[in-house]
Parts: structure tokens; C-alpha cells; sequence
């Protein structure tokens, strides 16, 4: 049988959700701002981008060996992105990179949302968990973009200034798709592109509905034994009153 983890009970484990809630918000909206500030931001987004993968590495539920198996593939995924900054000019490696990615990202959504899927109460840490996986997937499709991108130029098509899309517009392009809103200044231009597009709308729209009624599910069993303990209490306090009321003379 497989070894549960060291310290399930430690604090950094117990809020392990918002941790990742938390980093993959902090990825999103601060990325951009460092994008275009020359070699300084490529340095802080390379920060940015470790402490998010570590992030991903930590929130991974469940036994060892799969917090392992996520620590191989981040290794990797890392030494592809030192690569493909350092030999620049390599589409292939930029393409490992962004796939690499995108898998460990997708199995770290996969085992956030199992777990959610198991639990039997709703706090904080759930609610965390659906969102994060939320924005995750948001940035599965943003690397699978960026992949598509660099192994056929022209993939997307900026309506606005005509330039190469960068991966950060890509992640624009995933969160609008992903909420189906749809500006069209970024569009898919090749069939593959198209595609890909469709699959990341209709994820969105199936993924709300389905974790909407997951949590809905989970919050009335909570509230139903609330009021069950509730009306047990009001009985007992009820019964010890009149226990104790003095009787009454003739």
C-alpha cells in the first residue's frame, strides 16, 4: 500500500489550495507587467515561473510517490526552459518545454480536482481547489497554444498590430476562451488552432457546471447535519427545562 506523506497534518500541507491558489494568481497577473522589461524581468519571470512549479509540486495530494513523480516531471520541465533560454533560436525546445509544462500542469489538475471530487465537506481549502484548477487549465491551454504557435508560425493571428504573439498574450487568449467572452483581437487562424480553441470553451462551460454541483452537493449534507445537531440541542435543552420546572400545585 502506498505511504501516505510525512506531515499531512503540517500548516503549509493543511492550506496546500491556497498556496496554489495564491501562486497561480500571482503568476497571472503579475507576469505581464514584467514581460518587455528586458533581461531583469526575464530573470524575475524565470523566479515567477520556479516558485509557481514548486507550488504545483507542493499542492500535489495523496501518496509519496506521486508528489515524486510531479517533482521528475517539474525537474524536467525546468531543465527544458534553462535550455530553450539559453540556446534561444531552438523551436524545439521551446516546444518540449511548453509540453512538459502543460503535462505537469494537467496532472496536478487532475489530482486537485480527484481530491475534491472525494471529499466529503466544504470549507475554504475546497473552494481554493476549484478555482485553482480553474486557472489552471487556463494555463494548460495557454502552453499548448504557445507550443502550437512555434511549430507553425502563423497558427494565431493578432488582429490588432500584426505582431508574433508572445506566450502572455496566449495566456490572454486561454482566460478569455476559458470564459467564453471572445474580443477577437487574438484568433486561430490554422484548423488545429480552431480546434483547440473549442476544446478550451467548452471545457470552461462544462467545468463551472460541473464544480458548481459538486460544491452544491457537498454544502447540503453540511447543512443538513447543522440543522440536525441544531434541533437535537433545542430538544435536549427543551427536555432539561422542563425537567427542572418545579410541579405545579392543586
Amino acid at each position: 500500500m502506498p505511504h501516505d506523506l510525512p506531515c499531512p497534518e503540517s500548516r503549509i500541507y493543511r492550506h496546500r489550495n491556497k498556496a496554489l491558489l495564491a501562486g497561480l494568481a500571482a503568476f497571472v497577473l503579475l507576469s505581464p507587467f514584467f514581460e518587455a522589461s528586458g533581461s531583469v524581468g526575464d530573470v524575475i519571470l524565470a523566479i515567477m515561473a520556479s516558485l509557481l512549479i514548486g507550488t504545483c509540486v507542493l499542492a500535489v495530494p495523496g501518496a509519496v510517490h506521486k508528489r515524486r513523480a510531479a517533482l521528475v516531471l517539474a525537474g524536467f520541465a525546468l531543465i527544458a526552459h534553462v535550455a530553450s533560454a539559453s540556446l534561444p533560436g531552438q523551436p524545439a525546445l521551446v516546444i518540449v518545454a511548453d509540453f512538459l509544462t502543460a503535462a505537469l500542469l494537467v496532472c496536478v489538475a487532475y489530482l486537485v480536482l480527484f481530491r475534491l471530487f472525494q471529499a466529503t465537506g466544504i470549507g475554504v481549502e475546497q473552494v481554493c481547489a476549484g478555482v485553482a484548477v480553474y486557472l489552471l487549465l487556463a494555463l494548460v491551454f495557454a502552453r499548448l497554444y504557445h507550443c502550437l504557435q512555434v511549430a507553425s508560425p502563423g497558427a494565431f493571428v493578432d488582429q490588432l498590430d500584426r505582431q508574433i504573439p508572445s506566450y502572455h498574450d496566449f495566456i490572454y487568449f486561454s482566460f478569455v476562451t476559458l470564459t467564453t467572452l471572445g474580443y477577437g483581437d487574438l484568433v486561430p487562424a490554422l484548423p488545429a488552432a480552431k480546434s483547440l480553441a473549442m476544446l478550451e470553451a467548452l471545457c470552461g462551460v462544462f467545468y463551472l457546471a460541473i464544480l458548481i454541483s459538486r460544491l452544491t452537493t457537498l454544502y447540503q449534507p453540511a447543512r443538513l447535519e447543522e440543522t440536525i445537531e441544531h434541533a437535537v440541542e433545542e430538544a435536549l435543552e427543551h427536555h432539561d427545562h422542563e425537567h427542572h420546572l418545579p410541579p405545579s400545585g392543586r
